[in-house]
């Protein structure tokens, strides 16, 4: 039997942290390891470091110009199983560790992604990690500083609106949700669900059959959504069913809510929306709808669990 090559392994070192986005606690909002690396590599080895973290993304950063002052970035970002067109949670990780860390001493970084380019940017805190290494250092990131890596700050990720059209798979949907009430369906570009339910406890409730997912066509994710109840400090409430990308139920999905703030900015008549993703583990943002020029604002937190050096594999 043909045994599997392993990986050979360079001299230098990758910087990666394990971060939990859309949340202000370590056990909340959802998981993505980010790695900084000091140039471009295969797309064979960046797959099988995503699938040796098997966190739920992986993102890979890489400096556009490593010697210019320029904060552009090209980012991906890969499953376990594959590489995927947009993730929300990954970016948002991704520049909170450029801010955190002082990478990025500015208040705006572009991202250069398969999504098209993606704009990041503080809203409030981070002061802490500002003005403490040297331009030397900022490029690279070779120091884990764990004081700097605990700062905390608000930032403001900037998405193409992506709105969904109504479409008559009412029924293939209902089965795929145990038989639920549905109140609205509709249909992506990318080929995802959005799909009303009559309340937030029905959203809660729900019991997703992930085999029956499987077989849709696109990328077949579901977005269970409903009004947050009477007393909630949420507008509105959400899960997402990600079976066909390996992620069954998405702890906090920021995609996902450049669908769900325009379903509900259009019905509520109002542009900013509370959202609360009711996920086992949680996750929450602000969401603000700019429809006349077609772009979604997330504002969420984000906290590092984790950091460390990665042996860099050739490739």
């Amino acid at each position: 039997m043909e045994q599997k090559k392993s990986m050979e392994f360079e001299d230098t070192d990758i910087t990666y942290a394990l971060i939990n986005a859309f949340t202000d606690h370590a056990s909340g909002g959802n998981p993505a390891a980010v790695c900084y690396l000091p140039h471009e590599k295969d797309d064979k080895w960046l797959q099988q470091i995503a699938r040796e973290f098997n966190q739920p993304m992986t993102a890979f950063l890489v400096h556009r110009d490593a010697n210019a002052e320029s904060e552009q970035y090209d980012l991906r970002w890969f499953t376990s199983k594959a590489e995927v067109d947009f993730c929300g949670h990954a970016t948002l990780a991704s520049a909170h560790l450029l801010f955190t860390s002082g990478i990025v001493t500015g208040n705006t970084v572009r991202f250069h992604t398969r999504a098209g380019v993606l704009i990041a940017s503080k809203v409030s805190g981070y002061k802490e990690c500002e003005d403490e290494l040297s331009s030397s250092m900022q490029k690279t990131w070779k120091v884990l500083d764990k004081k700097r890596l605990n700062g905390k700050g608000v930032v403001e990720l900037d998405f193409p609106l992506v709105p969904a059209i109504p479409c008559n798979d009412s029924a293939l949907l209902s089965a795929a949700l145990d038989g639920a009430t549905l109140n609205w369906v509709g249909e992506t570009a990318l080929g995802d669900y959005l799909v009303e339910l009559p309340s937030s406890a029905d959203v809660e409730n729900l019991k997703p059959q992930f085999h029956k997912m499987l077989d849709f066509h696109g990328r077949g994710s579901i977005f269970a959504t409903a009004l947050a109840s009477e007393h909630s400090e949420h507008d509105v409430i959400s899960r997402v069913f990600c079976p066909k990308m390996g992620i069954p139920e998405d702890s906090a999905t920021g995609s996902a809510h450049c669908t769900i703030g325009q379903y509900w900015a259009t019905k509520l008549g109002k542009n900013e929306l509370k959202a609360f993703q009711a996920s086992e583990r949680g996750g929450k943002m602000l969401v603000r709808v700019d429809k006349d020029v077609g772009r979604v604002y997330l504002q969420a937190q984000a906290v590092v669990v984790m950091a460390g050096a990665l042996p860099t594999a050739k490739g």
